[in-house]
């Protein structure tokens, strides 16, 4: 059960693996993507550590260091398949719109078992949801509403 289809509290009965092959992935191809990331979060990090140190006798998982801790936003495209041209007014645009929208603050506590990950949801969800929208208006803009990858109503943070 992935991480949106899980209600809050909710963790999966089954868990596969992170890197199984989605549709349209092959040996090579890369898929670019809005991401948050967090730099100078001793507090996360500290959070983060203890749930891998937990984790670290539970073979085979795969444990995030710091500077990898992320929440996925928003899918672009694939590297073959969008024009350097398509990516630059994405993410010139996408600067542009996003440097109008309140600084975020978001807490991280208990994890959640999901299919394919160990999530760590950002509380509250209102913020989260803000950057997210303003990526998919940006695609949607500078490449088409028919190019903007992933299902809105997929996507869950909390």
């Amino acid at each position: 059960m992935s991480f949106a289809d899980l209600a809050p509290g909710q963790h999966a009965a089954q868990v596969r693996d992170h890197w199984w092959w989605r549709p349209g992935w092959r040996v090579g191809r890369r898929f670019y993507a809005f991401h948050v990331t967090f730099e100078d979060q001793p507090d996360l990090y500290r959070l983060a550590d203890s749930y891998r140190s937990a984790l670290a006798v539970a073979p085979p998982v795969t444990l995030i260091p710091d500077q990898w801790l992320h929440l996925t936003m928003q899918g672009i495209g694939f590297t073959d398949e969008t024009t350097d041209e398509t990516l630059a007014a994405i993410t010139k645009e996408a600067g542009e719109q996003l440097a109008q929208l309140p600084a975020v603050d978001v807490e991280f506590g208990e994890i959640v078992v999901a299919d394919e990950a160990i999530v760590m949801p950002a509380i509250p969800a209102e913020a989260v949801q803000r950057l997210r929208a303003a990526t998919r208006t940006v695609i949607e803009r500078v490449a088409g509403k028919d190019q903007v990858p992933e299902d809105h109503g997929r996507y869950r943070h909390t």
